[in-house]
């Protein structure tokens, strides 16, 4: 899986989920209407699904899970604030304010075809119980026709009268919960790591040369 964190102020940002974590076996419309030419279902769900893999979108959120068939694992988004995204906004009397982009005022979700969904974030709510008018988010999620490879993009923004500092998406998905998912995170830089998510079984409750592995319990990404 590949995945950088986007900064907003840059251009379209595009992340890719290769192979959908196969090691553990990896605009507009619902809210407030249909735009003019689109297609949007009512339903609570809305589904991309090829062979190997079954993406499922929340409307009411706009967060996605990711089941990989063969192994039936389930990816679920954020398990702390079931946050689609986090936004850093700042400006327009507001000092920087992040943002979970699945409580803000309007979410829409369409499907754009058979193999792409968009999901645009609009009108953030502020602490105050302010609407930072203006401010929107789009995104587009493509799952391959064939092969287990989804594509996240962040394809545009606005700011209205505010700045957009960071925005993290998808944010904190595809998490393991300490001992009971059995994986691992892989960071492939330099060296590289490896991160096991259990610690049971593994060598008697040992990790590589009888080092004891603290973990706590509790969701980990």
């Amino acid at each position: 899986m590949k995945r950088k964190q986007s900064n907003i102020n840059g251009g379209v940002a595009w992340y890719t989920l290769i192979g959908i974590l196969l090691t553990l076996g990896a605009m507009p419309a619902y809210a407030n209407g249909e735009p003019e030419g689109a297609h949007t279902k009512k339903t609570s769900e809305m589904v991309l699904e090829n062979r190997t893999v079954k993406v499922t979108v929340d409307q009411r959120t706009g967060s996605f899970a990711v089941l990989e068939k063969t192994s039936g694992q389930l990816w679920k988004s954020d398990p702390w604030e079931d946050a689609a995204g986090l936004m850093e906004v700042n400006g327009g009397g507001i000092k920087g304010q992040t943002v979970n982009i699945s409580k803000i005022k309007d979410i829409r979700v369409t499907q754009k075809s058979k193999w792409v969904i968009g999901i645009e974030f609009e009108n953030p709510i502020l602490e105050g119980n302010v609407v930072a008018e203006g401010v929107r988010v789009q995104t587009e999620l493509r799952l391959d026709a064939d092969e287990g490879s989804l594509d996240v993009a962040v394809v545009a923004w606005e700011a209205g009268k505010y700045r957009l500092s960071d925005l993290r998406y998808p944010a904190r998905a595809f998490s393991l919960e300490t001992d009971v998912d059995r994986g691992a995170v892989v960071i492939p830089q330099k060296q590289g790591m490896i991160s096991p998510s259990y610690i049971f079984p593994m060598n008697g409750g040992l990790f590589a040369a009888g080092t004891m592995l603290p973990m706590s319990r509790g969701p980990r990404g």
